[in-house]
């Protein structure tokens, strides 16, 4: 796998592809063979390499939640130099549709080619609502709803035009908000748009809950087919105000695992310290995959492991931003976390029958 991975990746730099994404397996239940040499695997491939990238689906609602899986996921996490690790993630119901890095995969039931599209523009809507200047929230979902709409019907253009050049179907278009370092993209600067004055604070939940479902409603309307996440995204490192709210003390884990319970990003893009040790981080993504797997939504873990204390930060370049090292409680959870085997699919999986 390393020596595949390192082929990918040169064939990546030399036609200039920025990522490669489907390093990934799915293990819900156990472990196939492929899947665990890809857990043996991964950090020296992420480490060995600079565009491949790559998720493991470690659960879902129909099938339970391996532990065991996860736990080895954090072990190869923990050997990952920083920009590495920000090229993976553990994560629970993956669509296979997805377009988004890391989780961006060609999954099983998938026709052999086909071209999903990712928009995003957070910069468009918060200027609408800044423009608009609403009073009543109707008025607030009219505004996001039509922003909404015109940057997914773009997304749906330019994928039909990409997909007829290539003579490979159009796929899906995921309807998701995802920030970059640079100013004016960013999903924290809607909610404090919409008035909540520093993200982390109260009603930052519902502001988010209302932001993603005028979003999903205006955008639903501007394409044929809605697929991958079809989220706002909060990775921390990649939005400037988020990353500064945490650093400020505003915003914390624990803020982020609420806000989670309303999006489909999880706790994405978060320095924590390896000093926190194995067993802390493990509960920690456990945390956010049962929330998944109960609410029956997509959720996923993009954890940076870093020589740092909580409030430092690391510069990692470009779109990766810099990341700030959250505080993990220091709670013993060595007991809990110890025991092996897999968590049983919640009563949630009755309700399909």
């Amino acid at each position: 796998m390393v020596e595949v991975g390192k082929l990918l990746d040169g064939m990546a730099k030399g036609t200039g592809v920025d990522y490669v994404g489907g390093f990934s397996a799915y293990a819900e239940r156990g472990t196939s063979r492929g899947a665990q040499v890809l857990l043996n695997s991964l950090a020296e491939v992420l480490n060995s390499t600079e565009r491949i990238s790559g998720a493991l689906n470690a659960g879902s609602t129909q099938s339970g939640l391996n532990v065991d899986a996860v736990k080895q996921f954090v072990s190869q996490l923990f050997q990952m130099s920083p920009k590495a690790s920000s090229r993976t993630a553990v994560i629970v119901n993956s669509p296979q549709d997805s377009p988004f890095i890391p989780s961006a995969h060609h999954g099983p039931g998938m026709p052999n080619a086909s071209v999903n599209i990712a928009v995003s523009g957070p910069g468009v809507i918060a200027e609408a609502i800044r423009r608009s200047k609403p009073f009543t929230f109707q008025e607030l979902y009219e505004v996001v709803k039509r922003a909404a709409f015109k940057v997914t019907r773009l997304g749906e253009l330019v994928g039909r035009a990409v997909s007829e050049e290539l003579g490979v179907n159009m796929g899906a278009v995921d309807l998701s908000l995802a920030p970059s370092p640079t100013v004016g993209d960013s999903v924290a600067e809607i909610l404090e748009t919409m008035g909540i004055s520093r993200v982390g604070g109260p009603g930052s939940v519902a502001a988010l809950a209302l932001l993603m479902d005028a979003v999903k409603k205006g955008g639903s309307m501007a394409t044929n087919l809605v697929g991958g996440l079809s989220s706002a995204f909060i990775p921390v490192s990649e939005d400037p105000i988020m990353a500064n709210r945490v650093r400020e003390g505003y915003l914390e884990l624990s803020d982020l695992l609420a806000m989670s319970a309303v999006c489909n990003s999880g706790i994405d893009m978060v320095g924590v310290s390896k000093r926190v040790g194995h067993e802390r981080i493990t509960a920690l993504i456990l945390d956010v995959l049962t929330m998944g797997i109960v609410l029956n939504k997509i959720l996923g873990v993009r954890l940076i492991p870093l020589e740092a204390g909580p409030g430092e930060e690391v510069d990692l370049g470009g779109l990766l931003g810099k990341v700030v090292v959250a505080d993990v409680k220091e709670v013993e959870v060595s007991q809990f976390v110890r025991m092996g085997g897999f968590l049983p699919t919640p009563i949630k999986r009755l309700e399909t029958g």
